[in-house]
């Protein structure tokens, strides 16, 4: 008797450890195709890419107007994201300046670990 609740209380309990560790494995995967699709956009390319998917032009003559539209404005997407970026990094570059007079070192290389881990997941290096 004691054997066979046990027995059913293992199953549960891997059945349940084996659904949140596909779960979260899901979840995992889902995220950073998101996070690709987002990255994607960065780029001219990308955009160009992205955006033909959405519309999906119904001809051959709209898809070439579609192209020279997103041609330009891909362009400019990339220099705007290129740009945010180095301000982004000029900023958080200053905010590590202005911390090291008030943080002890341990506290600056944690953040620093964040700051590349964040670079890491985001695609560009902080540096």
């Amino acid at each position: 008797m004691q054997t066979q609740k046990l027995k059913t209380l293992s199953i549960l309990l891997a059945t349940l450890l084996v659904g949140g560790l596909i779960g979260a494995l899901l979840t995992g995967a889902l995220v950073r195709n998101k996070l690709q699709d987002v990255r994607a956009l960065a780029s001219r390319d990308g955009f160009i890419a992205k955006m033909e998917e959405v519309i999906k032009p119904d001809s051959p003559e709209q898809q070439r107007e579609v192209q020279q539209i997103l041609s330009h404005y891909g362009t400019r997407i990339e220099s705007i994201t290129q740009h945010s970026k180095a301000l982004l990094k000029h900023e958080m570059d200053s905010m590590t300046t202005a911390l090291q007079e008030v943080v002890s070192p341990q506290q600056l290389a944690q953040l620093e670990k964040r700051r590349q881990l964040l670079g890491r997941i985001s695609g560009h290096s902080p540096d």
